[in-house]
């Protein structure tokens, strides 16, 4: 029996409400955007860009705000924990850092939220540590990872071990604690760090040593470590871009780009998918090509229209710069779903990883209200491309706004607007210009003012 990929989609979006507790109802939109769930956060609802992200620095009370929170196991304050519970769709957390009474807390103020663990998928440490699945007793040696001539891979820090990549075994065992931990703090579920496909910490073994070889590692892990009635499976999607051995999903109509790849291969077997480098990567002085754009936005369109988890992590050096990224964002991100924007600010010198900080969060939240609490109301229609001279131009209008990206790798494009609209910035402006790869957000000048 073949399943087409909108009946699939179709009974994750179902599945996902019911995870969440939450009533789904259809919304009034244009003959081109598809109904969809509606979770409502009222304080947000005429915001869509969703706050949340991937946290293990700046959780406690600590002053320092790159204190490392997950190393040291520092809780999570109640005043962040409220932060969360108004501002937050998303969060995965280290248990080294949580309360059981945090993420039930969070739940009894906003009862869409979705807590998450944050876990490895790889790697096991013999004393208690963030990241751990469970505890390395010697009776585990079977499951560790191996050179051809049966010496254990070394680990760089002490206490920690290397598990086997292709060991259903052990990702069996890595599921029971997985659910194990979600079920003691409250979580729906984990974002796993280092799979097989993109541990970049590792000496690969010669078993291993081809990206296909890891990549069949990675689904034999999946098969054996997803769980979904118990609870979300949610990867680091790094290396998803790139071609899968096995045959790829039918076709879908909007998702091209997404065809023959990982995303596809991996999509069966996983819950969301955790971007660590949405449109512009934090370790790039560059942000993505038109290529490279295009498969991420078609890979966030897909888990965002099934009310599945998305952490798009895009990072920026101005504000014009996180304007992009939001524009990106904001052309496929689905009504109050679960697809979540954790900005990445690389204005902290030393720390092009700032953003892991929950306390950096706030303080850029705070900085760029316009911008994140920009209250463009709903979409009413999906993206779509215009034509103008040799360029093409993204476009997607929301109730009270639209979104523009220009998404080719060279040449620059002038939107002339028919009326004066509101920047980010609070500016008016008759005219944007946008360079390649840039986007611009703007709000009809009659229409609500951004939160301050």
């Amino acid at each position: 029996m073949t399943v087409s990929p909108t009946s699939l989609r179709a009974a994750l979006v179902v599945c996902a409400l019911v995870s969440l507790g939450v009533h789904a109802e259809g919304v009034a939109k244009s003959p081109s955007e598809k109904p969809g769930p509606i979770l409502l956060h009222l304080e947000r609802d005429q915001c869509p860009v969703r706050l949340g992200g991937v946290f293990l620095w700046g959780l406690g009370d600590h002053s320092n705000a790159l204190y490392d929170s997950a190393t040291n196991s520092e809780k999570l304050s109640k005043s962040n924990r409220q932060w969360i519970a108004e501002n937050c769709d998303v969060t995965a957390i280290p248990s080294v850092c949580l309360s059981t009474a945090d993420y039930p807390w969070i739940v009894t103020k906003y009862p869409a939220f979705t807590g998450l663990i944050y876990l490895y998928a790889s790697c096991l440490y013999s004393k208690p540590r963030f990241g751990s699945a469970g505890t390395y007793t010697p009776s585990m040696a079977k499951f560790t990872l191996r050179t051809s001539d049966g010496r254990e891979v070394p680990y760089p820090d002490a206490n920690g071990h290397w598990m086997d990549f292709g060991s259903r075994r052990w990702a069996t065992y890595w599921k029971q604690e997985a659910a194990s931990q979600c079920a003691k703090f409250g979580a729906q579920g984990t974002v796993v760090a280092e799979l097989p496909v993109n541990n970049t910490f590792v000496q690969i073994p010669k078993q291993y040593a081809k990206f296909n070889e890891r990549a069949d590692a990675t689904t034999r892990w999946l098969e054996a470590a997803h769980d979904p009635m118990r609870t979300l499976l949610v990867p680091a999607a790094l290396d998803f871009e790139r071609p899968a051995d096995t045959a790829p999903l039918p076709p879908a109509i909007m998702e091209p780009h997404l065809q023959g790849t990982l995303w596809d291969e991996y999509y069966p077997l996983i819950d969301g998918a955790w971007l660590e480098g949405f449109v512009r990567p934090y370790w790039n002085d560059e942000p993505l090509n038109s290529r490279q754009w295009e498969i991420q936005l078609e890979a966030m369109d897909r888990y965002a229209e099934a009310g599945q988890v998305f952490i798009a992590m895009a990072a920026y050096k101005n504000a014009n710069e996180l304007e992009s990224d939001l524009a990106s964002y904001l052309l496929v991100v689905h009504h109050q779903g679960r697809a979540v924007f954790q900005p990445m600010p690389l204005t902290i010198k030393g720390h092009p990883d700032a953003g892991y900080s929950l306390t950096i969060m706030r303080e850029q939240v705070k900085l760029y209200p316009g911008y994140f609490n920009v209250p463009l109301g709903r979409p009413v229609q999906t993206r779509h491309m215009v034509p103008d001279g040799k360029l093409n131009v993204w476009v997607r209008k929301f109730q009270h706004g639209v979104v523009y990206f220009n998404s080719a790798d060279s040449g620059s494009l002038t939107v002339n607007l028919g009326a004066p609209m509101r920047r980010m910035n609070g500016s008016l402006t008759r005219r944007v210009l946008l360079p390649p790869m840039t986007g611009a957000v703007l709000l009809y000048s009659s229409g609500p003012l951004a939160a301050e």
